[in-house]
């Protein structure tokens, strides 16, 4: 068996609190253990982050300078520049920018990408995100 090198951080609960969760959810007690480490007390609000809807997302119109960066964006696109990615090489990292990728490429961006660390120019990854 593989042996984790991570050291995991577990914050223990209280038996007792873990009956919170009423009967309209059916999860284990270690995803109702999760959940109300996160703060989420109620079904209503474990359904919601389970499930979550896209209208319920934070709306980008509230970044600052997002109405620059879309116009800087529609016209590197218009004018077929290049558009850099400069991503991170982890989980969250890669995913994000390779969901940022497809989109950009959608919408018929020229799309470069460079990772912070981990990636060399060549490996199957890096060839899959620039086609």
């Amino acid at each position: 068996m593989l042996e984790s090198k991570a050291t995991w951080k577990h914050n223990e609960m209280n038996d007792t609190i873990i009956d919170w969760i009423d009967s309209s959810i059916n999860v284990s007690p270690i995803v109702q253990e999760l959940l109300l480490q996160r703060g989420i007390k109620e079904g209503s609000q474990a359904l919601r982050f389970l499930s979550p809807d896209l209208n319920d997302l934070h709306k980008p119109i509230g970044l600052l300078s997002i109405d620059k960066a879309g116009k800087r964006v529609k016209e590197a696109i218009t004018n077929q520049e290049k558009i850099l990615v400069y991503g991170d090489y982890d989980a969250d990292g890669v995913s994000s920018t390779t969901v940022l990728l497809k989109a950009l490429k959608e919408l018929g961006a020229i799309v470069i990408i460079i990772f912070r660390t981990g990636l060399q120019k060549g490996t199957a990854l890096m060839k899959m995100l620039s086609d």
